[in-house]
């Protein structure tokens, strides 16, 4: 759905090809939500008695909820899907729908251990290491968000460009996509964030070896 959308905003003159483009993303969902269902149906089945209860919880109703507005998220949305961001709304749905479903694997199973074992998590003792943690989420938050926003933002204006496929044609061949000033800028950061990274990485591990 959110591809079939992409190539509707990039101006896509091929219809048969967005069509089919649109079955195949009904049929998967359809086809994908069922099995989901089933197995999962199947697996709540199979819990021993002392598990049983989950099948009813908040967390596999929410995730279940979920994985049918998923499935069921085209044929509500009708025209919309052929409307802005609203083609990506389906894509969106479903990650959230999955992550549900992890969520409640997880809500079980932590139930399990503290119900029946009496071990809970959340008492393990952690030795808090500052600086470990703020260098992994300033890498992450930072240096991923901005060389994979560069990326995105690249690869989002190039294929909503008009006319950068048809290299074949004079016209299309003149107007090839060229990022703007601030993309540009964007990229250069990406790299320098990278090559700062890559330096504090070795200075650190330099630094441990001569301690």
């Amino acid at each position: 759905m959110a591809v079939r959308r992409y190539l509707q905003g990039a101006g896509e003159a091929d219809s048969a090809y967005l069509g089919f483009l649109a079955r195949l993303a009904r049929s998967l969902m359809l086809v994908g939500g069922v099995l989901a269902l089933a197995v999962g149906a199947l697996w709540l089945l199979t819990l021993p008695e002392k598990m049983a209860f989950f099948a009813t919880s908040p967390w596999m109703l929410a995730a279940l909820v979920l994985l049918l507005v998923a499935v069921a998220l085209p044929t509500l949305l009708g025209p919309r899907l052929e409307r802005g961001l609203w083609g990506y709304a389906v894509f969106g749905v479903g990650a959230v729908a999955l992550i549900a479903v992890a969520a409640a694997r997880e809500m079980l199973r932590y139930t399990l251990l503290l119900g029946v074992h009496g071990y809970d998590a959340l008492d393990y003792k952690v030795n808090m290491d500052w600086y470990s943690t703020l260098t992994f989420f300033i890498t992450f938050g930072v240096l991923g968000g901005v060389t994979l926003g560069y990326l995105l933002t690249v690869a989002w204006q190039a294929g909503q460009h008009r006319g950068s496929g048809d290299a074949g044609d004079a016209a299309g061949a003149a107007s090839v996509y060229t990022p703007s000033a601030a993309v540009t800028r964007f990229g250069r950061w990406s790299v320098g964030l990278l090559v700062v990274w890559i330096a504090h990485y070795f200075l650190i591990g330099f630094y441990t070896m001569v301690r």
